[in-house]
């Protein structure tokens, strides 16, 4: 597998270049320069976004600091894509608490008496759902793979392979001119 090495815009040079369609080059190039309100721009980001959802693993991981109120509720941070396995550790205690199913998190809402320390959460969407809810504030690490940044000029995408991105880009370019069904550059 390929390391990426190419900027922004070195990637986004190469994939016009293969994608060879002058009204898309006028616009998102002209003078040799990529623009910032540039199509290929937005598919490159949008392009990474996709797959660093499909392909949690192979994102950055972060880590941040969380309050677990007497609700047992927790929003997730905007650039969370999905947690580390058992990735909530209580600052006091030092301890992970489990990760669970929705299923099992709730038989145990309805069967286990109110305890002071939660020892499992499930995930929904953006929402982290902590069991049993304690008492009182909580205060620990949530550790999960993160999204990418949005990407400068000159910045090196936060990606395994440059070729993957230099193959998606012109396939967008040729949905753009319809000569492709809408979803080639997915798949």
């Amino acid at each position: 597998m390929a390391i990426n090495r190419l900027t922004r815009d070195e990637i986004h040079m190469v994939a016009l270049d293969e994608a060879y369609i002058p009204t898309l080059n006028a616009h998102d190039r002209p003078n040799m320069l990529i623009l910032t309100q540039a199509h290929c721009v937005r598919w490159l980001q949008y392009g990474l976004d996709l797959f660093h959802a499909e392909l949690p693993w192979a994102s950055r991981i972060s880590s941040t600091s969380i309050t677990i109120t007497s609700t047992g509720t927790i929003t997730a941070p905007t650039d969370f894509i999905v947690d580390i396995l058992h990735g909530i550790i209580l600052a006091v205690e030092k301890r992970r608490i489990r990760r669970t199913s929705y299923q099992k998190y709730l038989s145990l809402i309805t069967t286990t008496p109110t305890a002071s320390h939660p020892f499992l959460y499930t995930v929904q969407k953006q929402t982290i759902r902590v069991a049993p809810a304690p008492t009182s504030s909580l205060s620990a690490t949530l550790h999960y793979y993160a999204m990418p940044d949005a990407l400068g000029p000159n910045e090196v995408p936060d990606f395994p392979s440059h070729q993957c991105m230099i193959e998606y880009i012109p396939n967008k370019c040729l949905e753009w001119i319809k000569e492709a069904q809408p979803g080639t550059a997915q798949s």
